[in-house]
């Protein structure tokens, strides 16, 4: 038998024939179930191969390496942040009620549904070196800003903004006045801030008056 001719060294590290057509996402699904315990980089490809009912070797096969699985997670979240605030993008002068009130209800539901997902970037940061920040992490921030920035902008130019409100400052502060207090989950008591309160009703009330104040014309 010729070299590399052997079936089970050419099946080995890629799916066989009867191996489910979604184990791609299935892996994504285990990291992301696996970050409710650890952080990523805690995290072992066993531990997300296990999780996901597979091997190690599917991971390299769909991946690469773990690098690659965590990247795919974090574009599987900016592109749900992309299409929700695209369609708000899209809708907010038609929605009806208080556009303010949409934007932050959207983004705090975001940033609170993928809070596990986000604390990969503030790792990731904080790295004097790190594949993941140069190739996509940036990405990922600049991606949300801009949507956040052009609805401030077609909200001005319809008459529901101060005409004189600069569009980028206020868009850096509404996504730092949203997103800042779910980082702080993880680092302050709940005397100071829950998951419970942030996820109310009147922590959105709360945030719409505070930009309304200075962005209603």
């Amino acid at each position: 038998m010729a070299l590399g001719s052997d079936p089970a060294s050419r099946q080995r590290g890629r799916p066989r024939g009867g191996e489910r057509s979604h184990v791609h996402d299935d892996l994504i699904n285990a990291l992301r179930a696996c970050l409710d315990d650890k952080l990523h980089s805690e995290i072992t490809l066993k531990e997300v191969a296990e999780r996901a009912g597979t091997s190690q070797e599917m991971i390299r096969y769909y991946f690469g390496s773990k690098d690659g699985l965590v990247s795919a997670l974090v574009r599987q979240t900016s592109d749900r942040f992309a299409d929700r605030l695209g369609a708000l993008e899209r809708d907010i002068l038609t929605l009806g009620g208080n556009p303010t009130r949409h934007l932050i209800a959207t983004l705090n539901d975001l940033y609170l549904s993928e809070r596990k997902v986000a604390r990969i970037p503030a790792s990731e940061f904080q790295k004097a070196k790190s594949v993941l920040r140069d190739e996509l992490l940036n990405e990922r921030a600049e991606l949300v800003i801009s949507h956040i920035h052009r609805i401030v902008q077609r909200l001005i130019a319809h008459g529901a903004y101060d005409p004189a409100l600069d569009a980028r400052a206020m868009a850096t502060s509404i996504m730092t006045m949203v997103s800042g207090p779910i980082v702080l989950l993880a680092i302050l008591p709940a005397t100071w801030v829950s998951e419970q309160e942030l996820a109310g009703d009147g922590w959105v009330d709360h945030l719409t008056a505070i930009i309304d104040a200075r962005c209603r014309s």
